[in-house]
C-alpha cells in the first residue's frame, strides 16, 4: 500500500512538471515504465529472443516471395491492357530519356501507380500525366545502391530532383490510338536548384505529323517559352547577386537603438575598430561590382538584341540589390556609429554610394527604354524575312525614340551596338529560314532555295532602306539627335552574308542551265556528262556551313567552281563544233541543233551554227530543184 501511495505520489509530480521544449522531447529517451521494464526483462531470455527473430525471417521470406509472385503476376495482367496508346508514351519516354523500349516498358508496368494511365486517356480525365527519372535508392542484397528510377508520379509526393517527363491532353474527349499523338509533351528539369521547363521539338503537335496548330496556340507556346527565360535570368540574377560582409558585428548593431547607444559604441574603441574593419570590406565589394561593371563587354559576334535587354536586366539586379543593402538598417546603424566617430573612410563610402546609385539609375533607365523594344524581338527571331520586313518602320520608329530620349542609352557607341545585334538577330533568322526542314541547302527544290533567298536579300535591302528614311526625317528636324552612326559597321554583315548569297544563287542557276546535259544521247558526250556530275558533287558535298560568310572556304571554292562550270562550257562549245564540222545531212544536223538547244542556259554559239545548216538546207534544195528540172 505504501509503495502504491509512492508511485502516485511520483506521478503527481510528474505531472506537475512543466513540458519540456520540443527538440528535448525529440532527443532525451522516455522514462522507463512498468511496462518497460518487463518487456526489458523479456529481452534479457536469449531462448524467446532467437526463437522469434528467426520466426520474423522466414515469414519476412515467404512474404517478399508472395510480393514478388504477385507483383510479377499484376505486370502481366497490365501487359495485357497495352495498346497503341501505351506504346506512344514509351516509345516518347525512350526516345527521350535513351533507354531501351523494352526497359521503359516493362519499369512502368511495375509501377503502384500505373492506373493512372488509364486516367489519363478517359474522357474528363486527368489533365496530365508525369514520369519522374532521377536517382533512387534501391535495394541490393543488404545495402542500397544508388541508381536512376523511372516511375509515375503525382507531382506531390515526390520532389524532383533529376527529369520529369510530362504529357498534357488538350481535350476533354477520351484519348485514342488515333489522336494520342496530337497530345504535347516535354520535359522539366531540375538543376542547380531550380527547375527549368525545356519545350521540345514533340511540344509542338505540328512538328510529329504534320498537324496544323492554330496561331493562338503558336503565341501561346511563344509566351510560355519567354516566361522561362525570364525565370532562368532572375534565377542567374539572384545567384550572382553580391552579399555584404557581415563580420560578426550582428550583436552590437542589436543592442543600438536610440542616439545614446550610437555614441556608446563609437566610444568603444573595440567596436569601432570592428566597425571601419566592417567598412573596409564593403568597400572593397562594392570596388570590385564596379570595376567588374567597367570591364569591356565579351560577347559572341553573332549575338542578337535580346542579350542588350538581358545585359542592363542583370545590371539593374545587380545594382538595386547593393543599394537596398546600403540603405538597410543593419548598414544605416554601422554607417551611423562611424559618423558620430569622424571615420575617414566614410568619405569613400559616400563617393561609392553615389556611383552605385547612378549605375543603378542608369540600368533601370536602360531596362526601361530597351523593353520598348521588346515586343520587335519576337518577330525578329520567329517571322519570316518576308513578314519580318513588316515590323522595320516601327522597330525604326521605337530606335529613334530611344535615341532621342533616353537619358543615358542615346550614346552612338550603345545605339551602334544596339542595331549591330538587331543585324545580328535578321541574319541568324535568314540562315534558320533558309535551313528550315533540311540540313543541306542544296536538299531544297531550286524554285524553294531561290525564293528563301532571294527574300533574305529584300530583307536587306528593306532594311537599308527604312534606316535612310528614318535617317532623311530626322534631317527635316534639326532640332533632333541625328543618326550619326557606322553605316558599314552596322550593315557589313549583312551585306557580306547577302553577297554570299547572290553567289549561292549563281551556283544554283548555274547548275541549272546544265541540268539538261546528262539527258542528251549524242556519240562521245558521255565524258562531259561525267565531268558535270563531278563539279555538281563536289558543290554539294562541302562539309562547312555554306551560309557562315565568316568562313572563307568558300570563296575559294565558288572561284573553283566558275573555273571548272568555263571549262565545262569551253568542252561542250568543242564537242559541238566538231561534229558540225563533219559533213552531216540537213536533218541530222537540225536533230543536234535541237538536242544543244536543251542546254541552251549554256549560252552555247549556235548562231552559226544555224546559218551553216540553212546554207547546206538550201544547196539541198537547189539539188533537188535540178533534179526536178532534169527529170
Amino acid at each position: 500500500m505504501a509503495d502504491t501511495e509512492h508511485e502516485e505520489g511520483l506521478e503527481e509530480k510528474e505531472a506537475n512538471k512543466p513540458e519540456s521544449p520540443k527538440p528535448d522531447q525529440e532527443v532525451a529517451p522516455p522514462l522507463i515504465s512498468k511496462d518497460d521494464k518487463e518487456a526489458k526483462k523479456q529481452a534479457q531470455k536469449p531462448q524467446v529472443k532467437t526463437t522469434t527473430k528467426a520466426k520474423n525471417v522466414i515469414l519476412s521470406g515467404e512474404t517478399m516471395k508472395e510480393m514478388q509472385k504477385q507483383a510479377k503476376a499484376n505486370k502481366e495482367e497490365r501487359r495485357l491492357q497495352l495498346d497503341g496508346r501505351h506504346k506512344y508514351l514509351f516509345e516518347q519516354m525512350a526516345n527521350a530519356l535513351s533507354l531501351d523500349l523494352a526497359t521503359v516498358e516493362d519499369t512502368i508496368l511495375g509501377d503502384e501507380k500505373f492506373d493512372a494511365m488509364e486516367s489519363f486517356f478517359v474522357a474528363n480525365g486527368s489533365r496530365r500525366l508525369m514520369f519522374f527519372y532521377q536517382e533512387a535508392a534501391r535495394s541490393v542484397g543488404n545495402n542500397q545502391t544508388p541508381g536512376k528510377k523511372l516511375f509515375i508520379s503525382n507531382g506531390d509526393t515526390e520532389s524532383l530532383h533529376g527529369m520529369c517527363l510530362f504529357f498534357l491532353r488538350t481535350t476533354v474527349k477520351g484519348i485514342t490510338i488515333q489522336n494520342v499523338a496530337q497530345e504535347q509533351w516535354g520535359t522539366l528539369t531540375k538543376e542547380r536548384g531550380g527547375g527549368k521547363a525545356a519545350t521540345e521539338e514533340e511540344t509542338t503537335p505540328s512538328d510529329k505529323s504534320g498537324i496544323a496548330i492554330s496561331e493562338q496556340v503558336v503565341d501561346f507556346l511563344e509566351q510560355v517559352e519567354k516566361f522561362v527565360n525570364s525565370l532562368m535570368s532572375a534565377r542567374s540574377n539572384m545567384e550572382g547577386r553580391v552579399e555584404l560582409a557581415e563580420n560578426g558585428v550582428g550583436p552590437i548593431i542589436d543592442t543600438i537603438k536610440t542616439p545614446a547607444d550610437y555614441q556608446d559604441a563609437a566610444s568603444n574603441t573595440e567596436s569601432l575598430e570592428k566597425m571601419e574593419e566592417l567598412l573596409l570590406m564593403w568597400l572593397k565589394q562594392i570596388e570590385q561590382v564596379l570595376a567588374e561593371s567597367e570591364q569591356m563587354r565579351r560577347e559572341a559576334d553573332d549575338i542578337g538584341p535580346t542579350a542588350e535587354l538581358a545585359y542592363w536586366k542583370s545590371r539593374m539586379a545587380k545594382f538595386n540589390n547593393l543599394l537596398e543593402q546600403m540603405k538597410s538598417p543593419r548598414v544605416k546603424a554601422v554607417v551611423g556609429i562611424l559618423q558620430v566617430a569622424r571615420s575617414k573612410a566614410l568619405k569613400k563610402w559616400k563617393d561609392l554610394d553615389g556611383r552605385i546609385t547612378d549605375a543603378a539609375n542608369e540600368a533601370k533607365d536602360n531596362v526601361k527604354y530597351l523593353y520598348t523594344l521588346d515586343k520587335f524581338f519576337g518577330p525578329l527571331v520567329k517571322c519570316t524575312p518576308a513578314t519580318m520586313i513588316e515590323h522595320i518602320p516601327s522597330l525604326m520608329n521605337a530606335v529613334r525614340m530611344i535615341y532621342s530620349i533616353s537619358q543615358y542609352y542615346n550614346t552612338s557607341e550603345r545605339m551602334t551596338s544596339l542595331f549591330v545585334k538587331v543585324t545580328n538577330q535578321m541574319i541568324t533568322t535568314c540562315k534558320a529560314y533558309i535551313y528550315q526542314g533540311v540540313s543541306k541547302i542544296w536538299e531544297l527544290p531550286r524554285p524553294v532555295l531561290l525564293e528563301r533567298l532571294a527574300e533574305c536579300m529584300k530583307l536587306n535591302e528593306a532594311y537599308q532602306h527604312h534606316f535612310q528614311k528614318t535617317k532623311e526625317r530626322l534631317r527635316e528636324n534639326p532640332n533632333e539627335r541625328q543618326f550619326e552612326f557606322s553605316e558599314n559597321y552596322i550593315f557589313g554583315k549583312f551585306d557580306t552574308f547577302c553577297k554570299r548569297l547572290e553567289k549561292i544563287t549563281d551556283m544554283v542557276n548555274t547548275i541549272e542551265m546544265f541540268a539538261g546535259l546528262p539527258d542528251i544521247k549524242i556519240e562521245g558526250i558521255d565524258t562531259i556528262g561525267v565531268r558535270y556530275k563531278t563539279i555538281v558533287d563536289g558543290a554539294k558535298k562541302k562539309n562547312y556551313d555554306i551560309l557562315d560568310h565568316r568562313k572563307g572556304e568558300f570563296d575559294q571554292d565558288y572561284v573553283d567552281f566558275r573555273n571548272q562550270v568555263e571549262n565545262l562550257h569551253n568542252a561542250i562549245q568543242t564537242f559541238m563544233d566538231s561534229w558540225f564540222q563533219r559533213s552531216l545531212p540537213t536533218e541530222k544536223a537540225l536533230e543536234l541543233l535541237a538536242k544543244f538547244e536543251a542546254i541552251g542556259g549554256a549560252q552555247l554559239d549556235l548562231t552559226e551554227k544555224y546559218i551553216r545548216v540553212m546554207l547546206g538546207y538550201g544547196r539541198d534544195l537547189e539539188q533537188i530543184r535540178k533534179v526536178y528540172q532534169e527529170a
